[in-house]
């Protein structure tokens, strides 16, 4: 059986803007049972994303994805922790890594989708690269490493959506939506 595993970012790269950069993994054995959970969320233009959803929407999809058995890994970036000194793409490329390896350890089975919400700060060549250096030792089998988008991939919507809820409660301090989803919350 081959596991899919959606992942997407919160917050800024920069040095000042938000203080938290949280990137977050969800896993599922099952991407269909993903997709019947990203149907809670409203269709409609422009994309509803966790930063412009209502709470309502906000609870029901983060609840939804509470019932199902999927798995969620996350990084938290303090980005103004004494000593950080790498901001832009040099942040992403080393949270994604960081998120890769926690994530394979995490996973409920060895064969595994990637796909990473599309961004600018990573190649999908760097993205393989990256994947596969953290795969090796944790026994996970890569079947396939992609970037996708969130408007038209129901798991990375939902990706978008705990990736949310996690920097919420970093950056503003409400439990809120974290709560909702901790039981879903693996650390390696």
């Amino acid at each position: 059986m081959t596991c899919l595993k959606a992942i997407d970012e919160a917050g800024d790269l920069g040095k000042s803007g938000s203080r938290y950069f949280v990137m977050a993994a969800v896993m599922n054995i099952r991407a269909r049972n993903l997709l019947n959970v990203s149907k809670a969320i409203p269709a409609r233009r422009p994309e509803v994303k966790f930063y412009n959803a209502s709470e309502d929407a906000r609870r029901e999809a983060l609840s939804k994805l509470s019932d199902t058995c999927a798995s969620i890994v996350y990084v938290a970036v303090d980005k103004h922790a004494p000593g950080r000194t790498s901001y832009g793409n040099e942040l992403y490329e080393d949270t994604i890594a960081r998120l890769m390896e926690a994530s394979f350890k995490a996973l409920p089975c060895k064969d595994v989708n990637v796909v990473v919400d599309g961004s600018r700060f990573i190649t999908v060549t760097r993205l393989r690269e990256v994947a596969n250096a953290s795969a090796i030792g944790t026994g996970a089998n890569i079947k396939k490493c992609d970037k996708g988008h969130s408007e038209s991939n129901g798991c990375l919507r939902i990706a978008d959506f705990v990736a949310g809820a996690i920097w919420t409660c970093y950056e503003k301090s409400d439990d809120r939506f974290i709560d909702i989803i901790r039981k879903n919350i693996r650390r390696p």
